[in-house]
């Protein structure tokens, strides 16, 4: 039979813990704001509405950018508190992290933390280091595993959410990155050159590369080899109601110069980004914008490029003209002039009663002058009036035109 605790001992037991309760309680007043996500937030008791819109702002983009990069909601707790200070949003993110954090290996925190710094709170500063650090080294294609340079680069360039959480963090020596693309069959050459692209124009839009215009038509000779990873950029004005330009490569154009064109709008923000190998024909450019930055990148593991000659010049035709669309039942036929430059064509058919799924017929071009192109669909074209023919550039350009269709046999 157990010994009977005396009353006195109980009541000095319950004393003795008041203290450690009265921790758990905050000792000033707090405004408790319920979130979507089923807990509350304890911001301090001077919290505005303002502010307190601000924070579930934070907590709602933290938890979507979280649950994009790494995958799966992260696990807060109930409540979460957010101390009183300056800058309640910072505050915020501080909270969620210390809290989100637990659940990533301690050599992938320092990447995450910064990307989620610049993709929740849009601050620069994370990413502001290591781009300068990559376009002034001459390091454009190098991706790296351990900044956040990488988690930026793929949650803006990456249009398929389901790859991210598979991709990030990219694990050891990038194994879990590499296991990614192989299950998504994209080869790591094309992710280099996109995170290439992303890189300088990313560049462009923080203002770190300056170049003053210059003037079209132009000639460059490069008189020396550009050593690995290194760049070299000029810049061009396009005016209203210019088409584009073209560009010829002669010289020294073996496997690994690249040409990258990044058009950027009257903002200085880039609009269209391409990468070609430099030598693969003729360059045809669609004006993307009124300013074009041009970069020949040695994307090889060797010193090349001396005596290359680059030649622009503005170019006021388009790169296609459509002349003539006919479609009957599954059968299409379109008639263009072609200027040298042009890879593909895709052709859509337009009209109110046409559904989302309509056909989309696609076929290579078979090079410069007067073709006649037939091509056939998989099924049917319900009424329509006229098609969307679009062009895609050895540069990687784009040019649409629309054509009624002149001639249309009902089945």
């Amino acid at each position: 039979m157990g010994m009977r605790l005396p009353a006195w001992f109980l009541l000095l037991s319950a004393a003795l813990c008041l203290p450690s309760l009265a921790q758990q309680v905050p000792t000033e007043r707090v405004t408790v704001v319920p979130t979507a996500a089923g807990f509350s937030l304890w911001l301090p008791g001077e919290a505005t509405t303002r502010d307190q819109i601000a924070v579930l702002g934070v907590v709602n983009r933290f938890s979507k950018t979280w649950a994009l990069l790494v995958g799966g909601r992260p696990a807060l707790p109930d409540p979460l508190v957010v101390p009183a200070g300056p800058d309640l949003r910072k505050g915020a993110f501080a909270s969620l992290w210390r809290q989100a954090s637990a659940a990533l290996e301690p050599a992938e925190q320092a990447g995450v933390q910064e990307a989620l710094r610049y993709l929740v709170l849009d601050d620069a500063a994370p990413v502001l280091d290591p781009l300068t650090e990559a376009v002034e080294g001459g390091h454009v294609d190098q991706i790296p595993l351990v900044s956040p340079l990488l988690y930026v680069f793929l949650r803006e360039s990456v249009r398929e959410p389901g790859f991210l959480p598979l991709a990030l963090p990219p694990g050891p020596e990038g194994g879990r990155l590499a296991e990614a693309l192989a299950a998504w069959g994209v080869p790591p050459e094309t992710l280099r050159n996109r995170y290439a692209a992303w890189l300088l124009s990313k560049a462009l839009e923080l203002r770190l590369i300056r170049r003053s215009q210059a003037q079209l038509p132009a000639v460059w000779v490069l008189d020396s080899d550009l050593a690995p990873g290194q760049t070299e950029v000029w810049r061009f004005g396009l005016d209203d109601g210019e088409a584009g330009l073209d560009l010829e490569c002669v010289g020294n154009s073996s496997p690994g110069l690249r040409l990258l064109a990044i058009f950027t709008d009257e903002a200085g923000r880039p609009a269209h980004a391409s990468v070609w190998e430099a030598g693969d024909g003729p360059a045809v450019l669609p004006r993307k914008g009124p300013d074009l930055w041009l970069f020949l990148w040695n994307a090889g593991d060797q010193a090349r490029g001396a005596g290359l000659t680059l030649t622009l010049w503005k170019e006021s035709r388009p790169p296609f003209t459509a002349l003539q669309a006919t479609w009957s039942g599954t059968a299409c036929e379109v008639l263009l002039e072609e200027r040298a430059g042009v890879y593909d064509y895709e052709v859509v058919p337009l009209g109110d009663a046409l559904q989302p799924d309509a056909p989309r017929l696609t076929f290579a071009s078979v090079g410069e002058g007067l073709n006649r192109y037939h091509v056939r669909a998989e099924a049917e074209l319900p009424a329509a009036s006229e098609v969307r023919v679009t062009c895609r550039t050895l540069a990687g350009g784009t040019y649409s035109s629309v054509l009624p269709l002149t001639h249309l046999v009902q089945p």
